[in-house]
C-alpha cells in the first residue's frame, strides 16, 4: 500500500487560515444582513418622521418638498424618504430606509478602509477598521446610529469624496474616467454644503486635499488645471443645484423661505452672542472628551504623529494628515456655529475621527508589519473586530439582538402595519377608528402640536407645510419664541394649503395658542369626541352628517332570532326578557353590513338607564371582535375578552330612554349619544353587528335605519 494518499488534482485540504476568512465572511455576512431590516425601529427618528410626513404630503398633493414642509436644509434628505417612499410604499416605508442606512454605513466603512491603506495597512487590517466602523454607525449604542438624518447624509457625502480623493486609481487613468472622478468629487462636496452650510470647511479640507494631490498623480500642467477647475465648478454646481432647479421650477419664493430664511432665524433665535458661542462650544468639547478620554488620546496621538513624523512623511501622508484634522475642525465649525448640541449632530465629528483612527491604525501596521509573529495573526483581525466591536459595548450588543429579532421575525409590511394596530393603547385605538370613519390611509389631518409622531401613529398626512406648531408661532428649536420668526407667507400658505387638502378631522392634543389657527378651527370645526387622547373635531358637514343625520327607513331584522332566544320583535322595535339562555350567547342581530346608519331608544322597564353591549364581529371569525357597552351614563369600548380599553361619558342621566345613533362606515363604527361619539371601533369586511342585553328585561324602540354618513367612504 502506499504511504501517502495521492492528491486529488484541483482540491486541497482546508488551512487554518481558510477556516478564519470562512467564519469571518460568516460573521460579516449576519452583522450587515440583520442590520438591512433591523434598524426599522431607530430609523424611524424624530426628524425622519418629519421627512416622511413632508414627502408623503408631496406625493398626495404634489409641488415641491419645500412647497409641503419648512426644512431649513436642503433636500438631499428628502430625496433619500422619496425613494423609501417610492420602492417601499407607505406600510414598507421605514424598511427601506433601514437599507439605505446601512448603505449609508458600508460606504463610511469603505472610506476608513482606503485610509487603512492609504497610510500603509494591509488588506485585513482595512477590513478590520471597515468592520468597526460600520457596527458603530448602524448598531451602536450612540445617538446618531442607525438613522438617515441630514448629517448622516452629509458625512456619507463627505466620506465618498474622501475615499475618491485617497484612491489613485480614478485619478491617474484615462483623461475621460480622470475627469470623472474630479467632477464626482467636486458634486459630493457641493451637495454636502448645500445640506449643511456650515460643512464648508468639512468639505473644503477634503476639496484642497484632493487638488493638492493631483500635483502627483498628473504630470501635465495643462491637464491638472482643467482637472481642478471641473473639481471646483462641479462643486459650484452642486451647491447651487438646488437653487437653480426651485427657480427652474417657479417655486423659489418657498425654497428661499426655508433653506435660507428659517436656517436664519434658526441661527439667530438661540439669541447668543459670538464669544457666547465660543464659550458654549469649549464647554461641549471638554465635555464631551472629558467622558469619551480614549477618543481624545487618539487624535492628541494623531496630532503628534504629525508633527514629529512630517519630514519623513510623503506628500500623500502629509495631505491626509492636514486634511482630517480639518475635516475634524470643521465638524466643531458645524457644531458651534449651529449653536445646538443634539447628541444626533456629533455624527459630523465621528466620521473624521473614524478616519482618524483609520489612519493611525495603517501607520501602526506598518511600524508593526516587521514583527512575523504579530503579521502572521493579521487574518483574525477582521474576526475580531466583528466580535469585540459587537460584545465589547453592552448597548450595542443590545442593538444587535434586537436588529436580528425585527429581521428573523420579518414577513411583509402589512404584517408589521397589522402587529402596530394591534398593538395601539386603547385610546389611540379610539381616536383611529373615528379618523377611520371620516377619513382613509393618508387623507390630509389638521394637528396643532409639535408632536409629529402623531401622523405616523394614525396613518395620516398633515393639512398643511406647518406640521409641527413650532412654525405658527415663531418657536425656534432649543431656542426663543417671537412672532418675529414666524416665516412672512405662513398665514397665506395655511389657507391656501387647506383649501387645497379640506381635511375632514382635525386632532387636539395640546392647547391652541394662536389666534389665526383658533379662528379657523372654530369656522370649520365642531368637536365629535372627547377621549383620554384627545379631542376630535370633524370639519361642519362631516360633524353635521355623523352628529345629527336622518335614518328615514324604519329598521328590519336582517335575520329573524333563532328558537330559544330571549328576544322578540315588534314592527320595528325589539324587546328582550332574560330566560334560560346565557346572556353572552343571547344576541339580537341588528346588521350584516356596513354603510348605514341605525338608530333607536333603549328603554329600561325599571326605569333605570338601560344596559347593553353592542357586539362588531368578524362573520368569518377572521379578525377579533370589539364591543361597545352601554351601562348607566357611561360607555366602555371592549376587546374580544372584554377588557376595558376606554371609558366615555354619554353627558345623559342614570335614568330614562337612552337615544342612540350607531353609525356604521366602510371601516369604522361609531356609537352617538348625547351629540357626541361616545366609541368607535373597527368594522370588518364581512361584519355582523349584535346586541346583548346586559339586564334581565330591556326594549330597544324605534329603530330606524339611514343612509351613511358624509366621509364614511361608503
Amino acid at each position: 500500500m502506499p504511504d501517502e494518499l495521492p492528491a486529488l488534482p484541483g482540491f486541497h485540504l482546508p488551512t487554518w487560515g481558510d477556516a478564519i476568512r470562512w467564519l469571518t465572511a460568516f460573521a460579516l455576512t449576519l452583522v450587515g444582513g440583520v442590520t438591512l431590516i433591523g434598524n426599522r425601529i431607530h430609523a424611524a427618528g424624530n426628524d425622519a418622521v418629519f421627512t416622511q410626513n413632508l414627502v408623503d404630503r408631496a406625493a398626495r398633493f404634489g409641488g415641491t418638498y419645500y412647497q409641503n414642509g419648512i426644512t431649513p436644509k436642503g433636500p438631499l434628505e428628502d430625496v433619500a424618504h422619496d425613494l423609501a417612499h417610492r420602492i417601499g410604499g407607505y406600510n414598507g416605508h421605514w424598511y427601506i430606509v433601514s437599507v439605505l442606512v446601512a448603505i449609508s454605513a458600508a460606504l463610511i466603512a469603505a472610506a476608513a478602509a482606503r485610509t487603512v491603506r492609504s497610510t500603509g495597512g494591509n488588506r485585513d487590517v482595512a477590513l478590520a477598521v471597515a468592520v468597526v466602523v460600520f457596527v458603530h454607525f448602524t448598531l451602536s449604542d450612540s445617538a446618531y446610529a442607525g438613522l438617515l438624518y441630514s448629517r448622516n447624509i452629509l458625512v456619507t457625502l463627505l466620506a465618498v469624496a474622501w475615499l475618491l480623493t485617497l484612491d489613485d486609481r480614478g485619478w491617474t487613468a484615462p483623461p475621460r474616467v480622470q475627469l470623472s472622478v474630479a467632477i464626482a468629487t467636486g458634486a459630493l462636496l457641493g451637495l454636502g454644503v448645500q445640506t449643511i452650510i456650515p460643512s464648508f470647511v468639512d468639505a473644503s479640507a477634503i476639496g484642497i486635499a484632493a487638488l493638492v494631490l493631483l500635483s502627483r498623480r498628473v504630470d501635465d500642467g495643462a491637464r491638472r488645471a482643467r482637472l481642478r477647475r471641473a473639481t471646483v465648478i462641479a462643486a459650484a454646481a452642486g451647491f447651487v443645484s438646488a437653487p437653480l432647479w426651485y427657480l427652474l421650477r417657479g417655486s423659489f419664493r418657498e425654497f428661499w423661505a426655508s433653506w435660507w430664511t428659517y436656517a436664519s432665524y434658526q441661527s439667530s433665535g438661540i439669541g447668543l452672542s459670538f464669544g457666547q458661542q465660543l464659550s458654549r462650544g469649549w464647554h461641549n468639547a471638554y465635555s464631551y472628551y472629558q467622558h469619551r478620554p480614549l477618543l481624545f488620546l487618539m487624535i492628541a496621538a494623531f496630532v503628534v504623529l504629525t508633527f514629529t513624523e512630517w519630514p519623513r512623511l510623503d506628500l500623500k501622508a502629509r495631505v491626509i494628515h492636514v486634511a482630517l484634522l480639518g475635516w475634524l475642525t470643521g465638524g466643531w465649525f458645524q457644531l458651534v456655529t449651529g449653536e445646538r448640541y443634539s447628541t444626533h449632530y456629533f455624527s459630523v465629528i465621528a466620521a473624521p475621527t473614524a478616519m482618524i483612527g483609520a489612519a493611525l491604525a495603517g501607520h501602526a501596521f506598518t511600524a508593526v508589519s516587521e514583527w512575523p509573529r504579530l503579521s502572521r495573526t493579521t487574518t483574525t483581525w477582521p474576526l475580531l473586530a466583528v466580535l469585540l466591536s459587537c460584545y465589547l459595548s453592552a448597548g450595542t450588543a443590545a442593538r444587535l439582538i434586537d436588529a436580528s429579532s425585527i429581521t428573523s421575525s420579518f414577513t411583509s409590511a402589512q404584517h408589521g402595519v397589522a402587529l402596530a394596530r394591534a398593538n395601539q393603547p386603547g385610546p389611540n385605538r379610539s381616536v383611529q377608528e373615528v379618523l377611520d370613519l371620516v377619513s382613509r390611509d393618508l387623507d390630509p389631518l389638521l394637528l396643532y402640536s409639535d408632536n409629529q409622531f402623531l401622523y405616523d401613529d394614525y396613518r395620516r398626512i398633515p393639512a398643511t407645510r406647518f406640521q409641527q406648531r413650532y412654525f405658527l408661532i415663531g418657536s425656534i428649536y432649543l431656542g426663543r419664541t417671537d412672532p418675529k420668526y414666524i416665516l412672512h407667507n405662513t398665514w397665506s400658505w395655511f389657507r391656501a394649503d387647506l383649501r387645497e387638502t379640506n381635511p375632514a378631522a382635525f386632532f387636539e392634543t395640546d392647547p391652541v395658542d394662536s389666534k389665526p389657527f383658533a379662528s379657523y378651527v372654530a369656522s370649520h370645526f365642531q368637536t365629535a369626541f372627547v377621549g383620554a387622547a384627545g379631542k376630535v373635531e370633524l370639519r361642519n358637514d362631516i360633524a353635521r352628517s355623523i352628529l345629527h343625520g336622518d335614518a328615514p327607513r324604519p329598521w328590519s331584522p336582517p335575520a329573524l332570532p333563532p328558537a330559544g332566544v330571549d328576544w322578540s320583535l315588534h314592527g320595528n322595535s325589539a324587546g328582550f326578557d332574560q330566560g334560560s339562555t346565557p346572556a353572552t350567547n343571547d344576541r339580537l342581530i341588528l346588521a350584516t353590513k356596513g354603510c348605514q346608519r341605525i338608530t333607536g331608544t333603549l328603554v329600561d322597564a325599571a326605569g333605570t338607564a338601560p344596559g347593553v353591549i353592542i357586539h362588531v364581529a368578524d362573520a368569518t371569525g377572521q379578525a377579533p371582535e370589539q364591543k361597545l357597552a352601554i351601562s348607566g351614563s357611561h360607555v366602555s369600548t371592549q376587546d374580544a375578552s372584554g377588557g376595558e380599553l376606554e371609558t366615555v361619558s354619554t353627558g345623559g342621566s342614570d335614568t330614562g330612554p337612552v337615544p342612540f345613533s350607531l353609525v356604521i362606515g366602510r371601516d369604522a363604527a361609531a356609537l352617538v349619544m348625547g351629540g357626541h361619539i361616545v366609541g368607535a371601533v373597527a368594522v370588518p369586511e364581512h361584519a355582523e353587528i349584535s346586541l346583548e342585553a346586559s339586564q334581565p328585561q330591556l326594549s330597544v324602540n324605534g329603530l330606524r335605519v339611514g343612509p351613511p354618513s358624509v366621509g364614511s367612504g361608503c
